[in-house]
């Protein structure tokens, strides 16, 4: 567990206790030390571990606390790089970065060993306008935990911000990370199995799974870090069975190259175990990077699955036999 300590921690230990509540993501898996004034106005609601209104003055625009949860990609230093190009490119105008510093932990407060192997904190502040000319500023926090990047930030009129600033920076301080609550488990064959819908399904060896920020997703791993892209799997669900095998394999191809007019679509017919099904294999490039998506789209008992697959296109030559096996492996 992963506990971090803000700057400032002697103002938030002279406040009482009783003007702080707790809020806990267990989606997440983690709890906040928030103050009583700021109310909860969304928690655990897709990719926003929660949400809280601030108070400010009447007609402002903004007020409030939010964290949002992504998938981890770029490191903090080429994410502090590319906040440095942006205020350089948009020099004069806003948002305008006002402040940018990468924080580390404190050994006496996490532990050496935590400390060291923690790459720390991103932590910025903005300048903006309303429509009107009025300013209003944001702090943001970027913080990275396992294979989760948490985005804290308090938007706050100018008349407010610098007040809760300090407040704010004791909240971050407050996060602590425990086990988040998967909505699946690995069963004794090393299957991951769905507690609510009745699938099941492989992962690629090396790969982990993880809470999905997109709230469609109901399983989702990851591949180990490599560049700004990450190659996952996923898997979607609807409750209707959907378009016939037949009509998706004709209309798929001119669906991906709506999208994408240089992908290169191969649509096929399948076995997904007794059952039939339709597989997609579209070669594309992402940020300047080949990648290919693998995706099965599995009519089921009671609704139809999308099972998507998405590596680079060396990931893909070098194990296409082992990442097909682990499309057929699923299972309704």
């Amino acid at each position: 567990m992963l506990e971090l300590q803000a700057p400032g921690p002697a103002a938030a230990q002279s406040r009482s206790h009783a003007a702080y509540y707790t809020l806990q993501c267990a989606q997440f898996g983690l709890t906040v030390r928030v103050p009583r004034a700021w109310r909860p106005i969304a928690l655990a609601r897709g990719d926003r571990a929660f949400v809280l209104r601030v108070p400010q003055h009447r007609g402002s625009p903004t007020g409030y606390v939010s964290c949002r949860v992504s998938l981890r990609t770029l490191e903090l230093e080429e994410l502090a790089r590319r906040y440095r190009e942006q205020a350089a490119a948009e020099r004069g105008k806003f948002p305008r970065l006002v402040k940018l510093g990468r924080k580390r932990f404190d050994p006496e407060q996490v532990g050496l060993e935590q400390a060291e192997s923690s790459p720390g904190f991103l932590a910025t502040v903005w300048e903006h306008r309303t429509a009107e000319g009025v300013p209003y500023f944001e702090k943001r926090i970027e913080l990275p935990q396992g294979e989760l990047l948490f985005r804290l930030a308090l938007s706050s009129d100018e008349a407010h911000f610098f007040a809760y600033e300090p407040e704010f920076d004791d909240l971050v301080g407050s996060l602590r990370f425990g086990r988040p609550r998967l909505e699946v488990y690995r069963d004794a064959q090393g299957r991951w199995r769905h507690r609510r819908f009745s699938f099941s399904a492989r992962v690629p060896a090396g790969w982990r799974v993880v809470p999905p920020p997109d709230p469609r997703q109901l399983l989702l791993a990851v591949a180990p870090r490599r560049g700004a892209l990450r190659e996952t799997l996923a898997v979607t669900a609807s409750s209707n069975r959907g378009p016939s095998l037949e009509r998706l394999e004709k209309e798929l191809p001119e669906l991906f190259a709506r999208q994408d007019r240089h992908a290169r679509v191969e649509v096929a017919r399948v076995n997904q175990g007794k059952r039939p099904a339709v597989q997609i294999i579209v070669h594309t490039r992402r940020d300047g990077v080949p990648v290919v998506i693998l995706q099965r789209r599995v009519p089921g008992e009671h609704g139809s699955y999308q099972v998507t697959l998405t590596c680079r296109e060396t990931t893909f030559q070098k194990q296409r036999r082992e990442l097909l096996q682990v499309l057929d492996a699923f299972r309704d």
